[in-house]
């Protein structure tokens, strides 16, 4: 009766400890700047913060130039990234300042420029696929 049997168990398993992951908006590239229009390059890294790599099915994105939306897509697609690493994307973009307004003009003109990138990535794991979104905003440098 007020006694007990106490049998040591021991377990071992494997599983992620998962971080997340980052953006950061590098630099914008003006290649030809015209009154009425321009070709950029956003330069864009996408960091791994965990400790396991992993390969990008995919990288959705919406990229905003001083408060416009002026690109969209879907890149990356096999990609790796290593852990604890990252990766830098380019979106070439090709701007019409009639469709898109003399703000993002002016923006080109006087940097540093705001922009902004949301953007869903698609990843495959060890673990199975995961998704995972990421945003932001910042003022970069315009070359």
């Amino acid at each position: 009766r007020k006694r007990e049997k106490r049998v040591p168990v021991s377990a071992s398993a494997e599983f992620p400890i998962y971080r997340g992951l980052e953006i950061r908006l590098l630099t914008v590239e003006v290649k030809d700047l015209t009154v009425g229009g321009a070709d950029v390059v956003v330069k864009a890294a996408l960091g791994n913060l965990n400790g396991f790599p992993f390969t990008l099915e995919h990288l959705t994105y919406k990229l905003d130039l001083v408060g416009k939306t002026v690109a969209s897509g879907t890149v990356g697609r096999g990609v790796r990234v290593e852990s604890h690493g990252e990766t830098v994307f380019a979106f070439p973009v090709l701007l019409d300042f009639f469709e898109v307004g003399r703000e993002v003009y002016d923006g080109l003109t006087q940097p540093p420029a705001a922009a902004r990138i949301e953007a869903t990535a698609e990843f495959t794991t060890p673990w199975g696929i995961l998704n995972f979104p990421v945003a932001k905003s910042d003022k970069i440098p315009v070359r």
